[in-house]
């Protein structure tokens, strides 16, 4: 691949071009570096953005504040994988005082999964946003939020240097100045 290109060039500095073995900067355009950053920045910024716009992200991450609610109805529903759910309709009112309403879906081993109309059950709400709201207790089926956190670590792993097979042995050794092509230009010299 670099015989051409090293069969050129001088055995001792000072030498001109790239070759293998040099700084990525100074093998790398400065345009594809800013490109690169840029898709970097935007993987990072993803999960981020999907969390923001999250409601259960908010209220998880969020400042929020717990009051009492009461039910209004109770439902049998499916919708926790073939074991028994109820949705529960509930009211409660923040420190603003004004009323708001929320429904959540509760499995079989859900603490409130038995409450019955009029009961009192604790309600979670987004303090700025009340209308962002649930059950408290209720989050356990969330995914963990490392989940998001590791999203650009893949993208940085893919197209990190040392994954490919020729870029490898460059870092296994410290450069790539050790191929075959190399050794025939110090040995023809």
């Amino acid at each position: 691949m670099f015989d051409d290109e090293l069969a050129t060039t001088p055995v001792n500095p000072p030498r001109r071009g790239f070759l293998p073995g040099m700084r990525l900067r100074a093998a790398v355009p400065r345009s594809t570096l800013l490109v690169l950053l840029a898709l970097v920045l935007f993987f990072a910024i993803f999960p981020l953005s999907i969390m923001s716009a999250d409601p259960k992200a908010k209220l998880s991450f969020g400042p929020s504040a717990t009051s009492e609610g009461r039910v209004l109805s109770a439902a049998d529903v499916s919708g926790c994988r073939g074991s028994a759910a109820r949705r529960i309709v509930y009211a409660f009112s923040p420190q603003s005082g004004n009323e708001f309403r929320g429904s959540t879906v509760l499995c079989e081993e859900a603490t409130y999964y038995s409450a019955q109309i009029g009961e009192r059950i604790p309600i979670r709400y987004l303090t700025r946003d009340p209308v962002i709201n649930t059950i408290a207790g209720t989050d356990a089926n969330e995914p963990p939020v490392f989940l998001f956190m590791i999203f650009p670590l893949f993208f940085l792993l893919v197209f990190h240097p040392c994954t490919s097979h020729s870029c490898g042995r460059s870092c296994v050794h410290g450069n790539s100045t050790r191929t075959e092509s190399w050794r025939k230009v110090r040995s023809s010299s």
